[in-house]
């Protein structure tokens, strides 16, 4: 998200009991990123819990499925756009889900870096100097020489 020029504030409350994972104030985006275990995703969680406690985690995962509905109605209410996204989106593409959260921000107006700037520090690494053996040196001597030292 930061690559992509967008800040953010971690853990914030949208509305009544309703704390978004995180925000982007500025466009007034909450994003929740949703467990794939407990949130029921389609993909990772059991269609059919076995067990002794089957029934119970049948009806946690059901109850957080209906909160993650509350919560994306009164957000909804209180002004935000929410944007859901399964913790498996994230491991298998941490680029893409930034990249949905970045489609939704330029869908409000807002402006985004481009994925290939992102991608290019807009900082240039300072350059370590290496010692005869090819050992990075952090500090240096006097006996360094000035081609050590700019890498001639």
């Amino acid at each position: 998200m930061h690559r992509l020029g967008l800040r953010f504030r971690l853990q914030r409350r949208v509305a009544r009991r309703c704390t978004a994972d995180f925000v982007l104030p500025r466009y007034r985006i909450a994003v929740f990123v949703d467990g794939c275990f407990w949130h029921g995703c389609p993909e990772h969680c059991p269609a059919e819990f076995k067990g002794r406690n089957a029934l119970l985690w049948q009806e946690k995962i059901a109850a957080n499925r209906k909160r993650d509905q509350r919560n994306t109605m009164e957000a909804t209410e209180a002004g935000w756009t929410v944007v859901r996204i399964w913790e498996c989106e994230i491991r298998h593409d941490t680029a893409g889900a930034a990249q949905r959260v970045a489609t939704v921000v330029r869908e409000q107006g807002g402006s985004v870096r481009s994925r290939s700037a992102a991608n290019q520090s807009t900082r240039t690494r300072a350059r370590i100097p290496t010692l005869e053996d090819g050992r990075e040196s952090r500090r240096l001597s006097p006996n360094d020489t000035l081609s050590v030292i700019i890498g001639t």
